[in-house]
Parts: structure tokens; C-alpha cells; sequence
């Protein structure tokens, strides 16, 4: 039996299809986590003036190869130097710590999008 060109140009759009659609999904189920940890930065933050608590950002899901990130930034220049006098001040490990159910739930969520996409289940 011969094989038609047609049908396999159509199965690949429908597989880069697919892939898009799932791309997309992961990218809103990250972005909708970011905004969650961006709750939990905002109020984990070590507030004197406010400037550095009302700075923080979330920059967009990005793909790099086979991995997707996201992060949260911030615009004032001493944002960094604040984070690493540690303590209460590290906003950044406070909001992983406090933040670790909303990660926790994103891995899960995207494996259920992932499974989902393959037609596999998960146990």
C-alpha cells in the first residue's frame, strides 16, 4: 500500500496543531500560577518604602528548547542586594517556600495537560 503524501502533511499539521494547543495550555496554566506567586512575593516582601513590593512583575512564559519558564522580576535596582541580606528580607526563597502548594499544583496540573494531550492516563 502505498503511502499518500497528502495524508502525511495532514498528520503533521494536526501533530504541530496539537502541539500548539498544548504549548498554549501550558502557557496560560503558568501564567495563571505566576500571578498567584506574584500574590505571594508582594506579601512576603520586606517593606519599607513599598517601592520594591509595588516593582515586582511577572515576565511572560517563554519556551527555550523543551522547556518553558516564567519568572518574577522586579524594577528597582536594589531588589537583589534586599533578597540576598537573607532572612526575612529573600523574598524570593520566602515566596517558594510559602508559594510551594501553587508550584506543586502548576507540576501536577501541566502532567494532567501533558497525559491528556498523549491520551494516557495518570495514576
Amino acid at each position: 500500500m502505498p503511502i499518500d503524501a497528502r495524508e502525511i502533511e495532514s498528520l503533521l499539521r494536526t501533530m504541530e496543531d496539537g502541539q500548539t494547543q498544548l504549548q498554549a495550555q501550558i502557557n496560560g496554566r503558568i501564567t495563571r500560577a505566576m500571578r498567584d506567586l506574584l500574590g505571594v512575593a508582594r506579601g512576603v516582601v520586606h517593606v519599607r518604602s513599598g517601592d520594591l513590593r509595588d516593582s515586582l512583575y511577572i515576565i511572560a512564559p517563554s519556551v527555550a528548547g523543551d522547556i518553558t519558564e516564567s519568572n518574577i522580576a522586579a524594577r528597582v535596582s536594589y531588589a537583589e542586594l534586599e533578597a540576598d541580606k537573607g532572612g526575612e528580607h529573600d523574598y524570593a526563597a520566602r515566596t517558594i517556600e510559602e508559594g510551594a502548594a501553587i508550584i506543586d499544583n502548576l507540576a501536577e496540573d501541566i502532567a494532567d495537560l501533558v497525559s491528556a494531550a498523549f491520551g494516557v492516563g495518570r495514576a
